[in-house]
């Protein structure tokens, strides 16, 4: 019987004695008075009295049995069936002293960073009413019980009980159930609750509790980037990538391939490495994480991806010449240098020479991490090629405004990049972020985003790796200039978006602008340039609650209309009638339906005594407003009047000329 079965029992006996009691001395009241009568009032005053006091000490007792029984419940019903052996299909984690294995194959290559990825799963699909997958339940529960809850928060704490300077110096961690111990690049001093065993290590003894590391921990804005290599003697080692810069992996075995995986993905899956980005030279599965593949250059990327807020760590097949930036590789191993040589039949870890047996992977524990936390994704960075389109008008490059990136709401909203390839984002709100501040110049503030982006209030971490991923989605498809950022880095409410990035609507009102100021240079190139940005309606088949608010769609479909119709004059004016048509076209691609544009293309028809064409037209303008949700699917009378005097309708012959074609 757990602790809180036996609470809930003894909340249950208090309640009952204290119905019991109250019982009985309402009885006796009551019998008093039926014998004597109520000559004094105040017999009703013991009566409530009695009752508020019942209910003052059975209410909290009730509901605290009540929540630890359902507590209880919810507990044994996540981990039904799971405490058999035969039946959990999650990995086994093998014993070091295992002979038969050289490499301490261990399934998730950090059960603690799975656990905690899993955790968040299941309550972010609990929050939305989703259901959980069995397996997932199932190898969560196995997790628990092979890996200390509180390892983690104790590891945490830890870090934060060192010094900020310290933390910068940190090498490597090594944790046992005695004690955690560190070792730094340079000499140290201890204090507080920490040991001091040599110039460079220093000791937390386990008898250490937790509240007493909350009242040493600092607030260490640098968090060390620490992964799992392996366990010796001493215990599991965790290596800082911040300190040690370069990690590599030489060996010419069977296992190599299984440690090199094994690496990766304790890096990936590490909790301390929650917001790296990863880059690589070639292809590598991480589940439920991005990898950017740069063939070229790869350094160059990785050093614009980091940042204050998150580093970048690049997955190098040979030893890298550069240390700018932290590297994992496979290949020799510098004399000094930290990583794992085999040697003799026996893994070392450098420079320490101290036997270890590293973590591991193989093929089908990648494939179970996969579906247990979600397929990752590759994206590979293209070439950018700079040409000068020596075929368009030279009006075009003075009228609009020089961007990089073109955030493009006339349509179905996309960030596109000036080669014209689409930008991919990791998260959807980081896409709808930029969005928002290229619509929004002169609101581009933290408060405001987060206020029109979202329903309800969010919190800071959530929004902070939103604007990570837009920096990191950015700077993946071009480099940002030298000391800049395609999303500013403040720390105020500021959130400034690069001069670079530009809407499709600030372009296009820009070429509206130059036509109507100088339409003798170039002004029809300019607004063919500005309207062949037009896709569709104003952020078509988007969800974002934020574009009808403030009437930003219907601003940009009546500039859109506007530019058609300025186009379509001029066109028309020096007889260029497929010109006329393309404008229309694209005014009725923003704005289904629009009677001018309509109007204007049925006068078309009718000049050049097309009447197939005028039908059609007419025909389509009906079957638009029979899709039109909002209307009453009948044409204005003046589309009416045109159509008459157009096709010469007596009011008799309508159904005939085929004027009710909603009918038809």
């Amino acid at each position: 019987m757990t602790s809180e079965s036996r609470i809930v029992i003894v909340a249950a006996i208090i309640a009952v004695l204290c119905f019991l009691y109250i019982t009985a001395t309402v009885v006796f009241e009551a019998v008093q008075i039926a014998r004597r009568g109520i000559v004094n009032p105040t017999y009703r005053r013991p009566w409530r009295t009695r009752l508020a006091k019942y209910l003052l000490v059975v209410t909290p007792i009730a509901s605290i049995a009540l929540s630890l029984n359902q507590r209880q419940a919810s507990a044994q019903a996540v981990q039904q069936d799971i405490i058999h052996d035969d039946v959990c299909v999650a990995p086994k984690i093998f014993e070091l002293s295992n002979p038969t294995r050289s490499v301490n194959l261990v399934s998730t290559a950090v059960g603690a960073g799975l656990l905690i990825r899993l955790r968040n799963k299941r309550r972010q699909a609990e929050r939305r009413d989703k259901s959980v997958e069995c397996q997932a339940l199932e190898v969560e529960a196995q997790l628990a019980a092979t890996n200390d809850d509180l390892a983690v928060a104790r590891l945490d704490l830890t870090l934060r009980s060192l010094q900020p300077t310290q933390v910068k110096d940190l090498r490597m961690v090594i944790t046992s159930p005695q004690s955690i111990k560190c070792e730094f690049v340079s000499a140290v001093q201890s204090d507080g609750p920490w040991i001091q065993l040599s110039s460079r290590v220093i000791e937390l003894p386990q008898s250490v509790d937790l509240e007493t590391l909350v009242l040493f921990a600092h607030n260490n804005e640098t968090v060390p980037l620490l992964f799992p290599v392996g366990t010796t003697s001493a215990g599991e080692v965790w290596i800082n990538l911040d300190a040690v810069r370069t990690f590599g992996v030489e060996a010419e075995c069977d296992d190599a391939d299984k440690v090199w995986t094994g690496l990766v993905q304790s890096l990936s899956l590490s909790p301390f490495a929650h917001d790296v980005s990863v880059v690589g030279e070639s292809s590598n599965v991480l589940p439920g994480r991005r990898l950017v593949i740069a063939r070229d250059r790869p350094e160059e990327l990785a050093k614009a991806l980091s940042t204050e807020e998150s580093a970048a760590v690049m997955l190098l097949d040979d030893a890298p010449e550069h240390r700018e930036c932290p590297v994992l590789y496979r290949g020799p191993i510098s004399e000094g240098e930290s990583g794992l040589r085999y040697n003799d039949g026996s893994w070392i870890l450098c420079p320490s020479g101290v036997s270890v047996a590293p973590v591991g992977c193989t093929a089908d524990e990648i494939d179970l991490i996969k579906s247990l936390i979600g397929e990752g994704d590759e994206i590979e960075t293209w070439p950018i090629e700079r040409w000068i389109d020596t075929t368009q008008h030279p009006a075009i490059e003075k009228a609009i405004p020089p961007y990089t990136f073109l955030a493009s709401i006339l349509g179905r909203p996309e960030v596109r990049h000036m080669c014209g390839k689409r930008v991919e984002f990791e998260k959807s709100k980081g896409e709808e972020l930029v969005m928002w501040l290229a619509m929004h110049p002169s609101q581009q503030r933290r408060s405001s985003a987060r206020t029109d982006m979202w329903h309800a209030p969010i919190k800071d971490a959530t929004f902070s790796n939103i604007t990570s991923d837009v920096r990191r989605s950015l700077t993946v498809a071009e480099l940002p200039p030298e000391g800049q950022q395609w999303l500013g880095v403040t720390l105020t409410d500021e959130l400034p978006l690069h001069v670079g990035i530009a809407s499709d609507v600030d372009v296009l009102r820009a070429c509206v602008n130059h036509a109507r100021r100088w339409p003798e240079d170039g002004g029809i190139e300019v607004l063919r340039h500005g309207l062949g940005l037009v896709r569709g309606v104003p952020f078509e088949s988007s969800l974002y609650i934020w574009c009808d608010s403030t009437g930003l769609s219907s601003d940009a479909a009546v500039l859109v209309v506007r530019a058609a119709q300025m186009m379509a004059e001029m066109c028309a004016d020096v007889g260029d009638l497929d010109g006329v048509y393309w404008a229309t076209g694209k005014g009725l691609l923003a704005v289904p339906g629009h009677e001018d544009l309509v109007a204007q293309r049925m006068r078309l028809h009718a000049e050049r005594q097309d009447q197939s064409a005028l039908r059609a037209e007419w025909q389509g303008y009906c079957r638009a407003l029979a899709n039109d949700e909002w209307g009453d699917a009948s044409p204005s009378r003046m589309m009416v009047e045109l159509w008459r005097e157009l096709t010469d309708v007596a009011p008799g012959d309508r159904d005939i000329k085929g004027y009710n074609v909603l009918h038809v």
